[in-house]
């Protein structure tokens, strides 16, 4: 039962009532916060102007004020007041009141309906009081609260269609404002329509919303400030002094512009047209009790899911908000309308709500299944015409939709080559059956086309590559040449040989194509470590056999050392396909290496036995380096050529060339009568010379020196085309003499067309015949005969 407070002018009763306004009689029980609540908020009336008497035509335009508003205590307090004339036992003053007061925890109707309910008291019989007592109590069971007379549904209906309605939306759009924002409205209009006015805005609403305006029919203009509620009822007739803000109903100027474009502005002027009840239906499926502004949200949402219009700009955009807040409760048919509604227009934000809360809230399973697909449809409709450097940002924008996209069986979506990387890419992610089906199909479909999109994103390749891909062979063969034509270092290819070592048919492509590269050895070592460490020796041992068959020079010191390290058990398969193929290998590589492999083969025990071995015969030139030529005896199965060919690549080794260092290397020679031994070490000393006259002086004082006899293959076919001046000065700084030089040295005549000076193999010239040394040292002088150019030539003839 709601409790009661009546206020007015009391007569004073001795031992219990002042006289003055205050309490008249209250119910048993309320709180003292409550009264206090009633008191200030709801207790004060003044009239306003001043009331002469009964004859004052005035008296007319004083309307009953009807005030609504909660109390901090959560109840809802609703109280009429009513002008009653003469102040007791003061009749000079005729402004006396009653102010009657309901708290109740609701209401039966919308607050403004009360106004003049006969449940109020309307006046108090001054002259019948009793003053010896204090007046009766209210009691816990007053008669219910029973609505008015004065305003109903139907009421407001006709008021609001016989007027313009641009003030009535203002009106609306500024109550809802001030439900949000804790401001007030100061409405002022002729007395008899303010409450009309109320009423027309706030039945709009359903009764949950309309509960949260509180309002006053009538304040006078002194007492607005001190006003709480949110409405503010305002006669005055002064309008010339209206203050500013004030909403003024007859205002001309009123701006509709002040008011949202929109559906809600329609349902507003309809003035309770049908939409009405459907629209609070509507509310009541979203569980939406008190929103203030946010209705207008709603309503949007309403044209969309149930009138089925297509809105678009704020009006979606309001739409969209409602139903991010409320769609949970909702049916998924006005949930898929809305989708519907927004899916040109959809952001990463929306994409990101539907799939994560709007979908997992519906239980309509193929509203659901419509509403991804749509979504995913929307936003992977620009996908064929990516770049590859776009699709993996594109990717990560629309993972939702491309797994929508796969969880639905739409794996064709996928055909072009930027939709079969997204495909593949959400199955390397994923791993899930629908994944591997829409990848599958999408990669058949796009075929080597998705090659350089995959190859883009290297992560993905090799994942493709790897065991269980959806990718066929084709492809992936394509993808792993392109992987392995931008090799630049081994710890890719051996990372690359862990990820699709579990696929046989890759593995072997891996395999071949990287025992061509650049990389094969150590590529192959590693895997080969591999497959040991599993135990599969076999495989290791056939894997790196074939690889030691055709291996550069370079990388046979490498695989001697793989195979020697830790006793791998495959060095018995290796080891005769290395010696094999250093066999076979041309000598024209470095020669330190050539040595360094040479000496591991024989130390292995793998040195190939049989005719002139290579093997040994570069081990027998690096003796000749050494000064020691008996080694280089008894390979007669070679040829001079080849002979010379491997020891002048062993013989030389950046040595500060001179008249000693030809003299240790010659001396072992001394007493040696077989010419192609030495030939062969005459071969091999002769190219250091090349056009340095120091050189070569040095050489032939060495020859000298040394006492070697030569035959004349030993200097045949070489001459020297430089100055013989700058020649017999650097026989003189080595320590020689003119017999050393005038021995070796002869004239030859110049071929006119060869200018140049130098060291060469070949004649140099036409032969003049013997002549005299003096005759010959005189030429050198010279510089020849006559006007031709003559040179002096060597002709090999050591003389004891």
């Amino acid at each position: 039962m709601p409790e009661q407070i009546i206020y007015t002018i009391n007569r004073a009763v001795p031992g219990h009532l002042q006289s003055g306004y205050g309490i008249y009689s209250e119910s048993d029980g309320i709180s003292e916060g409550d009264r206090a609540d009633v008191l200030a908020r709801f207790s004060s009336f003044k009239p306003p102007m001043p009331i002469s008497g009964p004859d004052d035509p005035n008296l007319e335009l004083i309307p009953k004020a009807l005030a609504f508003g909660t109390l901090r205590s959560g109840k809802m307090c609703i109280a009429q007041k009513t002008f009653t004339g003469y102040i007791y036992g003061m009749p000079s003053r005729y402004n006396n009141y009653v102010s009657h007061s309901f708290i109740c925890d609701s209401l039966e109707g919308y607050p403004i309906e009360y106004l003049q309910s006969p449940s109020f008291c309307g006046g108090i019989d001054f002259d019948g009081m009793d003053v010896t007592s204090a007046p009766p109590r209210l009691g816990r069971s007053p008669p219910e609260l029973e609505e008015g007379r004065a305003i109903s549904l139907e009421t407001a209906k006709e008021f609001a269609e016989s007027k313009d309605g641009r003030f009535l939306r203002l009106l609306t759009y500024r109550i809802l404002d001030a439900c949000d924002r804790k401001d007030r409205v100061l409405l002022c209009a002729d007395w008899k329509e303010i409450p009309l006015w109320i009423a027309a805005a706030t039945m709009l609403f359903p009764k949950s919303i309309a509960d949260r305006i509180t309002f006053v029919t009538y304040i006078h203009p002194d007492n607005a400030s001190a006003c709480e509620e949110t409405v503010m009822g305002l006669y005055d007739r002064r309008r010339g002094q209206i203050r500013e803000g004030i909403m003024t109903a007859e205002d001309e100027s009123c701006d509709p512009s002040e008011t949202f474009d929109g559906p809600f502005n329609d349902y507003i002027g309809g003035a309770y047209g049908g939409l009405r009840e459907g629209f609070f239906g509507f509310l009541g499926k979203a569980k939406a009790e008190t929103p203030g502004k946010e209705i207008i949200d709603l309503y949007d949402l309403y044209c969309i899911a149930e009138k089925g219009m297509k809105l678009s700009g704020d009006s979606l955009d309001r739409a969209w908000e409602a139903l991010k807040k409320y769609g949970a409760n909702l049916p998924a048919g006005c949930a898929a309308a809305a989708v519907e509604c927004r899916i040109g227009v959809l952001d990463d934000a929306d994409v990101d709500y539907i799939q994560n809360d709007l979908c997992s809230s519906l239980d309509d399973a193929e509203c659901v299944r419509k509403i991804r697909i749509a979504v995913a449809k929307s936003r992977l409709q620009g996908m064929d015409s990516l770049g590859s450097a776009e699709t993996m940002e594109f990717y990560r924008k629309n993972k939702g939709s491309i797994a929508d996209m796969a969880a639905y069986g739409l794996g064709s979506h996928f055909a072009s080559a930027p939709g079969a990387y997204l495909a593949a890419r959400y199955w390397s992610d994923s791993r899930a059956a629908d994944a591997y089906e829409a990848a599958s199909e999408a990669l058949g479909q796009a075929g080597q086309d998705a090659a350089e999109f995959i190859l883009a994103d290297r992560p993905l390749a090799e994942a493709v590559l790897g065991q269980g891909s959806p990718a066929g062979t084709d492809l992936k063969h394509s993808i792993l040449a392109g992987i392995l034509s931008s090799r630049t270092g081994l710890a890719e290819a051996g990372r690359l040989a862990e990820t699709v070592g579990y696929d046989p048919d890759m593995l072997e492509a891996l395999d071949g194509a990287m025992a061509e590269g650049p990389y094969a050895g150590a590529y192959l070592r590693e895997r080969c470590g591999s497959l040991l460490k599993e135990g599969k020796t076999g495989e290791a041992e056939a894997m790196y056999s074939a690889h030691c068959g055709s291996a550069g020079a370079d990388d046979l010191m490498a695989a001697l050392d793989f195979l020697g390290a830790d006793g791998r058990p495959m060095e018995k398969a290796c080891l005769p396909a290395i010696a094999k193929r250093f066999e076979s290998m041309p000598a024209d590589f470095q020669s330190d290496k050539r040595l360094q492999i040479a000496q591991r083969l024989t130390d292995m025990g793998a040195a190939p036995a049989g005719k002139c071995p290579r093997t040994a015969l570069y081990l027998a030139a690096n003796s000749l380096r050494r000064g020691s030529p008996a080694e280089l005896n008894g390979y007669d199965g070679l040829s001079p050529d080849e002979k010379r060919t491997f020891c002048r690549r062993v013989f030389l080794g950046g040595f500060r060339i001179d008249e000693e260092w030809f003299e240790s290397r010659l001396a072992p020679f001394a007493g040696h009568e077989s010419a192609e031994l030495y030939e062969t070490a005459a071969s091999v000393i002769l190219p250091t010379v090349r056009d340095s006259a120091d050189v070569l002086a040095a050489y032939i004082v060495a020859v000298r020196k040394a006492g070697i006899a030569v035959s004349d293959l030993t200097f045949k076919n070489m001459t020297w085309r430089g100055k013989p001046s700058k020649l017999e000065r650097s026989v003189d700084k080595a320590g020689g003499n003119e017999g050393d030089l005038e021995t070796y040295y002869e004239h030859s005549e110049r071929p006119p067309e060869d200018k140049k000076g130098g060291f060469f193999g070949g004649n140099g010239g036409k032969d003049t015949g013997p002549r005299e040394p003096d005759d010959r040292k005189a030429d050198g002088r010279n510089g020849g005969e006559g006007s031709g150019s003559l040179f002096k030539g060597l002709k090999g003839l050591f003389k004891k």
